[in-house]
C-alpha cells in the first residue's frame, strides 16, 4: 500500500508543532490526513499541492511515517491507538522541497526486545513451610504484590502409584503463550499479557502434610506493575461476603451498583484499599441472581422439570434452596432410567465432576452396565458443595426415587 502527499511547509508551522505534541498520537493513515487537513487553517503558512491515494488497506498493522520534516520515524499501531515507538523528535525549519512524502504499511510483526527483571538477589522464601495448598498461594501471591506481578496455579504433581500429591507449582500470571485456535471470523480478540515469563516456586508436599518452598525462580522477561496499579491485578482482587451483602442490598433499594461501589471506596479511602473492581462485583452479582429463583435459569430449569413431570409417566424430580433462595441442589430420574434401576441395579457407579458447568456446581450421575454391556444412567444430580449433608440428601432422594 502507498500514499502520496506533497506539501511546502512555512516556518511559523514549527512553533505549532512544538505546542499541540498531542496530534502527534495518530493511529491510521487517515489521522495523519485530518492532522494535515486542520493544519490548513494556517491559511498561507501551509499550501497544499496535491494528495494522491493509490491504495489503502483495511487489514491491520504497523503503519511508519517517514517524513522530510521529522528526523526520524515514528510507527503507530492500529490495533492499539497508542504510539508504539519513538525516538526523540526535533523539529525546525526546512528549506521548500519538491520531494514526495511517503506512508508506507508493513504488517510484519513486531520485535520486542527481551528483558530480564529479578525479583531479588536471594529468595526470602526458600525454606518457608505451610499446612495447605490455601496458604501456600496466599504465601506467594502477597510476595507477588509486593514485587508487582500476579501468580496463577500451575502443575500438581502426584506421588509414585497415584497414591497422594508430592508437589504444587506456582506461576506468574504472564506464564506460556497463548495457543492460536484458528478461529475465523472472530468480532472480538482478548489482549494476549503472556509473555512465556519462566517465574516459579514450587512446594513439596512432605508425608506430615507440610508444604515446604524448596524451588523459586525469580527472573521475569517483563516488568513489573507499579505499586499503583498492583491492586487491579486478578490474582490479588477478592470480594468478601459482606461486601457483596452490602451491594445487594443497595441494589435491592434501587441504588445502581456503580453507585454502591463508589460508596465502598470512599470509606476504604480509595480504590487500591477496596480490593476489586466494579466489573468484579457486576460479575458476583449476576452470579447470584442465576442461581436465585426470581425467573432466571434456576426457576426455569424448575419449571422444565414440572412440565416433565405433567406430560411424562413417572417422571421424579427434586431440589433445595436455602435461605436466599438460591438453588443448592436438585436431582432427577426419568421412568426410562427407573426401569434400568430395576433391572441392572446390582451395580451402581457414583462420581462427581470438579464444577465444570458456569455455575459451579458439582455433578454426580448414577450410571450402570446393561446386559449389552452398554453404559446407562439410573439419575443424575448437582450439588453446590461437598459436604457430608450434601451427598446424604443426594443418596436420600435417589433411593426415594426408586421407592426404597
Amino acid at each position: 500500500m502507498m500514499l502520496t502527499t506533497m506539501f511546502d511547509f512555512h516556518p511559523s508551522i514549527w512553533e505549532y508543532l512544538r505546542t499541540d505534541t498531542t496530534l502527534l498520537y495518530m493511529s491510521c493513515v487517515q489521522s495523519f490526513l485530518i492532522l494535515i487537513d486542520h493544519m490548513a487553517d494556517f491559511g498561507d503558512c501551509i499550501s497544499p499541492r496535491g494528495r494522491l491515494i493509490e491504495d489503502i488497506d483495511s487489514g491491520g498493522g504497523i503503519v511508519g511515517i517517514q517524513s522530510n520534516f521529522l528526523d526520524s520515524a515514528v510507527n503507530f499501531s492500529q490495533d492499539q491507538n497508542l504510539l508504539c515507538a519513538t525516538e526523540s523528535l526535533s523539529f525546525g525549519p526546512t528549506e521548500r522541497s519538491s520531494s514526495f512524502e511517503t506512508v508506507q504499511v508493513c504488517h510484519d510483526p513486531v520485535s520486542v526486545e527481551t528483558i530480564s527483571v529479578k525479583e531479588a538477589e536471594f529468595s526470602e522464601l526458600l525454606g518457608t513451610t505451610v499446612f495447605s495448598e490455601e496458604e501456600a498461594f496466599q504465601l506467594y501471591n502477597d510476595y507477588a504484590f509486593r514485587i508487582g506481578f500476579g501468580v496463577r496455579y500451575s502443575t500438581l504433581r502426584k506421588r509414585d502409584g497415584g497414591s497422594g500429591f508430592r508437589g504444587r507449582e506456582f506461576c506468574c500470571t504472564k506464564q506460556g503463550l497463548k495457543k492460536n485456535k484458528g478461529v475465523v471470523g472472530k468480532q472480538f480478540t482478548k489482549v494476549d499479557i503472556r509473555t512465556n515469563c519462566k517465574a516459579r516456586i514450587y512446594f513439596e508436599i512432605k508425608s506430615s502434610g507440610e508444604w515446604v518452598v524448596v524451588r523459586h525462580l525469580m527472573d521475569h522477561n517483563h516488568q513489573f506493575c507499579p505499586n499503583s496499579l498492583v491492586h487491579h491485578v486478578r490474582s490479588h482482587r477478592s470480594i468478601s461476603s459482606n461486601e457483596l451483602d452490602y451491594l445487594h442490598h443497595l441494589k435491592k433499594q434501587g441504588v445502581k451498583i456503580a453507585d454502591g461501589f463508589r460508596c465502598l471506596q470512599a470509606e476504604a479511602g480509595g480504590s487500591p484499599s477496596v480490593g476489586f473492581l466494579l466489573r468484579d462485583a457486576y460479575n458476583e452479582l449476576t452470579k447470584q441472581v442465576k442461581k436465585s429463583f426470581d425467573g432466571s435459569d434456576a426457576n426455569t430449569l424448575i419449571n422444565i422439570f414440572k412440565n416433565r413431570q405433567s406430560n411424562e409417566e413417572d417422571f421424579f424430580f427434586s431440589f433445595e434452596i436455602d435461605v436466599d433462595g438460591s438453588l443448592v441442589s436438585f436431582f432427577w430420574r426419568d421412568k426410562k432410567m427407573k426401569e434400568d434401576y430395576l433391572s441392572f441395579g446390582e451395580l451402581v457407579i457414583h462420581d462427581t465432576t470438579y464444577r465444570t458447568n458456569k455455575y459451579d456446581m458439582i455433578c454426580g450421575p448414577f450410571v450402570g452396565i446393561n446386559h449389552h454391556t452398554h453404559t446407562c444412567m439410573f439419575g443424575c444430580g448437582f450439588l453446590l458443595n461437598e459436604r457430608i449433608e450434601s451427598f446424604e440428601w443426594l443418596f436420600t432422594t435417589f433411593l426415594n426415587s426408586m421407592d426404597f
